[in-house]
């Protein structure tokens, strides 16, 4: 009996963690639907969508944004369902390529914000960077469901 009660509390809890990747995905999509370069209203460092559930904070610790969080999050199964892997990591790419990045929202971040967001974006390119690179050289990509 207690058994059972244990594994069903497993169950539930990842059904939970599955549940929460899927909402941070849609979540992410949707900032990135929302974003409009010529818009004037300035952006914080939470109001940016980072590739990762839970979302970073600041001061940024060394984890957030690590390669782990970044591909858990990007190469997730629990979304984009049929998207190669190739085609989601350049995706992200275009969208956090330093140059591009700051061209495009740069502009708009809130002064006191401006280091944390060029740390976190370069951060974020080197990791897509990392993984790209990986999958060009064949090697598996581990990642595993909550």
């Amino acid at each position: 009996m207690e058994r059972e009660d244990s594994e069903r509390r497993s169950r539930r809890k990842h059904a939970k963690e599955r549940e929460s990747v899927v909402e941070g995905w849609v979540a992410y999509e949707t900032r990135w639907a929302q974003m409009r370069p010529s818009e004037s209203t300035t952006l914080g460092f939470a109001d940016l969508p980072w590739p990762c559930h839970p979302l970073p904070q600041l001061p940024l610790d060394s984890d957030a944004l690590s390669k782990q969080t970044v591909s858990a999050f990007l190469l997730s199964p629990l979304h984009s369902i049929g998207k190669p892997r190739k085609q989601r990591l350049r995706e992200a790419l275009l969208l956090y390529h330093p140059d591009r990045f700051v061209s495009k929202w740069m502009g708009r971040v809130k002064k006191e914000d401006t280091r944390a967001v060029q740390e976190a974006v370069g951060r974020v390119a080197r990791v897509l960077t990392a993984l790209v690179e990986e999958g060009d050289q064949g090697e598996p990509l581990q990642y595993s469901l909550p």
